[in-house]
């Protein structure tokens, strides 16, 4: 089971997502760790954070709170989680395309970057 599947289930099972957050952010432990950056990898893929919802009918929108726990409360554990992800952003007339790299090489556009233009946007 992935960490998207085990946050939807006890987010939609307690009708809030913070709790949860809330106890992961105090939880300094390498699994925790493992588990930030595999949620990381998973909703930054296609830059689906933006719109991010969470159980079996999609029903808890999920994106606000997220985006807030990530810009503050684990802020640094973020860009220590995904060091090792080449994260590249681009704008153009045609849209805007993200694309993740697993390489270990310095960011094109950092994570903190990437979510506060996430952020901006909603």
């Amino acid at each position: 089971m992935s960490i998207r599947d085990t946050l939807a289930v006890i987010t939609v099972a307690a009708d809030s997502l913070r709790p949860w957050l809330d106890t992961w952010t105090v939880t300094r432990t390498p699994a925790a760790d493992t588990h930030l950056a595999d949620l990381m990898d998973d909703v930054l893929c296609e830059y689906e954070i933006t719109d991010l919802s969470l159980g079996f009918y999609s029903e808890y929108h999920a994106t606000a709170e997220l985006v807030d726990w990530l810009l503050t409360d684990v802020r640094d554990r973020v860009t220590d989680s995904v060091s090792t992800t080449r994260i590249s952003f681009t704008t153009s007339s045609s849209g805007s395309a993200l694309q993740l790299a697993s390489q270990p090489t310095r960011f094109t556009t950092t994570t903190s970057e990437l979510l506060g233009s996430v952020s901006a946007g909603r």
